[in-house]
């Protein structure tokens, strides 16, 4: 065997740089990847998922406080305790929390107490059993309900959010402990107010079953990211009270209210490093005694950002984590051994089949190179240098008449493009409108006695979406500049007028000055390429202008040309932004095409006139547009 030759290179090749390694890789998983897949792969799992765990928990409990702040202050509840003789508010009252209740569907009780702690309403449907609903509505309704806590603290007109507890409201006779998660629950309690009055008091029982099944009992889904959930079934997920010691969310419903640091759980470490860390894994332990577990927790928000301070945690046994190395490290060395020996083998004949087809490649280069582009290589193989060789012959063939296929690759890529742009604008106001739609129809058929307002909301918004895809159809087609186009001569200013009195209602619904300050300025331009051009730099300036600032309008001349000025006061534009807002779909907005500084530009270069961005002296953005002025006995018409 000579080194000279290619096929004894590509052997020695495969050994020292394929083999070698591979061989040193299998003993380096054999000895150490059980202690890193436990150190990092699964402690940064562990950790990632406790954190989703714990803003899961967040957002049910923030969704909770935002239900309590809209019934605080809810016309109804307060109709019906100005009015507690009128049967009709207080029906209304109790028919808005029955489909509040059902609607979100996590809510035991929901009730409104007067000033007395009487129960005035209450919803009538039970959320696990609607058979239970007259029986349960009669239950709550005239109960007293001043001597609990809740009570006490809402009516002096603060929030209270009451902790994991089973609720004397759905067990009169309190169990000593919970035989599952839907005889426990968390409450949340505010006053009603009626211009700063303190009218009565709004309660709400979460069902924590809700929090068990759809949170905690889920969490062997996400093991599914690591390898599936049948190679590690001991995944589990947990949740404590702020204290960091007692269980008040597990599989076993029997270790609800237990201590983690007492009998029978003992693990006084774990409740020792969830005091220590806001989030961390807790050291290894063994429960019970001989299985040991890896588990990893996060604090949730405390009662400072209106949250119960909660720990979450989630775990897996040892055992799972490392058959998943052992087995790995089986397959590992048996696939190494077959690997070499099939590395050897293909090396030496690939080789020996790689040389022929690579002279003839050679001597074809050499042909295209001297600018011979009819001739064809035939290498006679179907691997990689076949491939290169196909390659090789195709180039040839497309350089010789590529240049029609290159425009229509590029028209067509042009379309694709386009096509995508429209797709997704037109996709986001169709959200709203369905939603519009449904709510609508369901108001209708459950005969919603605030259809009325239902009905305006949802038409308004179906019309605001409306306006929307008619504004991005515009833009499209201003951008192509499909329409055609009448130029003749207009006064800048008597266009400009029209748009200090549209521009009225979003001026006066965020408190904006509007100036303008017009002079005559005559163009030949098309009447409705200017209006677009003044609407969407007007749109811009009062996006981008602060709330109480001021957006300015002005008409005047600038020796050869007319000068159009829109100017703005809020945060500016970074100057690489400015550069770049003239791009097609270029935007630093969430909404709209990214198409409307690009149609200014165009409709301003079309007219011989230029368009700028540029800072305005006290902060904001000041948009300049020059347009030649109208030459004297000029009428504009076009031919």
């Amino acid at each position: 065997m000579r080194l000279r030759s290619i096929s004894s290179k590509l052997l020695l090749a495969a050994v020292v740089a394929v083999a070698l390694p591979f061989l040193a890789f299998t003993v380096f998983v054999h000895d150490l990847m059980e202690e890193r897949l436990s150190a990092d792969v699964v402690e940064y799992f562990l950790r990632s998922k406790a954190s989703d765990l714990a803003d899961k928990i967040d957002l049910l409990v923030e969704e909770r406080n935002k239900d309590l702040a809209i019934w605080q202050t809810d016309d109804e509840g307060i109709q019906a305790l100005r009015r507690p003789d009128d049967p009709k508010a207080r029906q209304t009252l109790v028919d808005s929390l029955t489909r509040f209740g059902v609607v979100k569907g996590v809510y035991d009780a929901l009730l409104v107490a007067d000033r007395e702690g009487r129960v005035v309403a209450t919803n009538t449907v039970f959320r696990d059993d609607p058979n239970l609903s007259p029986a349960w509505g009669a239950s709550l309704l005239g109960r007293d309900v001043s001597s609990l806590p809740w009570f006490r603290e809402a009516i002096q007109g603060k929030t209270y959010r009451e902790d994991w507890h089973i609720s004397p409201l759905t067990h009169p006779e309190t169990p000593a402990s919970a035989r599952d998660s839907s005889e426990c629950g968390v409450g949340f309690a505010g006053p009603i107010l009626d211009g700063g009055e303190v009218l009565g008091v709004w309660y709400s029982l979460m069902n924590w079953s809700f929090v068990q099944e759809q949170i905690l009992g889920r969490v062997k889904e996400y093991f599914r990211e690591l390898r599936g959930p049948e190679f590690y079934p001991s995944g589990y997920a947990f949740l404590w009270k702020s204290d960091a010691d007692t269980v008040i969310g597990h599989d076993n419903p029997r270790l609800y209210g237990l201590r983690v640091s007492a009998p029978p759980i003992s693990l006084p470490q774990l409740t020792e490093a969830a005091r220590r860390e806001k989030w961390g894994v807790f050291p290894r332990y063994e429960w019970p005694p001989g299985t040991g577990k890896l588990a990893a927790f996060k604090h949730c928000r405390g009662p400072e950002e209106g949250g119960f301070g909660w720990i979450v945690g989630i775990g897996i046994n040892n055992e799972d984590i490392f058959r998943t190395a052992h087995e790995f490290g089986a397959a590992l060395t048996r696939t190494t051994v077959v690997w070499l020996a099939a590395v050897l083998v293909a090396t030496w004949f690939l080789s020996r089949a790689f040389v022929r087809p690579l002279r003839r490649l050679t001597e074809f280069t050499e042909r295209v190179a001297a600018g011979d582009l009819t001739g064809r290589v035939e290498v006679g193989t179907r691997d990689e240098v076949g491939a290169l060789a196909d390659s090789f012959n195709r180039m040839t063939a497309e350089v010789a008449g590529s240049r029609e296929r290159l425009v229509r690759a590029e028209k067509e890529a042009a379309w694709r493009e386009m096509a995508r742009q429209i797709a997704h604008e037109i996709k986001n106001p169709l959200t709203p409108m369905r939603l519009s739609t449904t709510m609508l129809q369901r108001a209708q058929r459950e005969r919603a006695p605030d259809f009325e307002r239902i009905f305006e909301r949802s038409t308004g918004t179906l019309l605001r979406q409306i306006e929307g895809l008619q504004r991005i159809a515009s833009d499209f087609a201003a951008f192509a500049g499909g329409a055609r186009r009448v130029p003749r001569r207009l006064s800048l200013a008597e266009i400009a007028r029209e748009f200090p009195e549209m521009y009225a209602g979003w001026a006066a619904e965020r408190g904006i000055r509007f100036e303008a300050a017009l002079a005559d300025a005559e163009v030949v331009a098309d009447e409705g390429e200017l209006r677009r051009l003044f609407i969407n730099l007007l749109d811009n300036a009062f996006e981008a202008a602060r709330e109480g600032g001021n957006v300015r309008l002005e008409v005047a001349r600038d020796g050869a040309n007319a000068l159009l000025l829109v100017e703005d006061d809020g945060g500016g534009l970074p100057e690489e932004v400015r550069a770049r807002l003239f791009e097609p779909y270029f935007s630093t907005k969430t909404t709209g095409t990214g198409l409307g500084l690009a149609i200014c530009r165009r409709i301003a270069a079309d007219l011989g006139g230029s368009i700028a961005l540029e800072p305005r002296p006290g902060g904001g953005t000041r948009a300049r547009v020059t347009i030649p002025l109208a030459r004297e006995g000029s009428d504009g018409e076009s031919p």
